[in-house]
């Protein structure tokens, strides 16, 4: 038998209020939240592994963008040819372009994707090893990084940045 949400809702309620004055009576716990997108967007090293990765991948980017133009003026000049036998090579030639422009596009996202999880993974290592300092430091009963909707008095993001920021390997 299937419960109704109503139901669960029900019992969830009941036994909170249930929970309640033994939750009174202990210390209450010192919950925390971090924001790990801006953890990964906002640290010094965050930038700087994304700065190193655009100087590495910008010629490619640059051969991708060279591509595109290329395809977009042949397309151009495929529109304004008469001729239905000069048109059809031309559209033969487009659509190799545009096979090769694939297979390159999906290299570089491949390749940058690879080097970007690379890059991330000793900054996610590092992060949780302050991380974990800073909670053991500062008494943190639980720390999440998963919520949709938190109170801003639970956000301890800034601290961690600044403790990522100011920390040397």
């Amino acid at each position: 038998m299937r419960m109704t949400l109503w139901w669960r809702a029900m019992m969830c309620a009941g036994i909170l209020a249930i929970s309640m004055p033994l939750y009174a009576k202990c210390d209450c716990p010192k919950l925390g939240f971090i924001d790990t997108e801006r953890i990964y967007r906002e640290t010094d090293q965050a930038q700087a592994i994304n700065d190193a990765l655009q100087r590495e991948f910008a010629e490619r980017r640059a051969a991708l963008t060279r591509q595109e133009e290329a395809g977009a003026a042949l397309s151009k000049e495929i529109a304004a040819t008469q001729n239905s036998k000069k048109r059809a090579r031309l559209q033969k030639r487009l659509e190799q372009m545009q096979q090769q422009y694939a297979v390159a596009q999906r290299q570089f996202i491949e390749d940058y994707s690879l080097r970007r999880n690379e890059e991330f993974s000793a900054l996610q290592l590092r992060a949780n090893r302050v991380l974990s300092e800073f909670r053991q430091r500062e008494g943190y009963d639980w720390i999440d990084d998963g919520a949709v909707l938190v109170d801003k008095k639970y956000d301890i993001t800034d601290e961690i940045i600044k403790a990522l920021n100011g920390d040397t390997q």
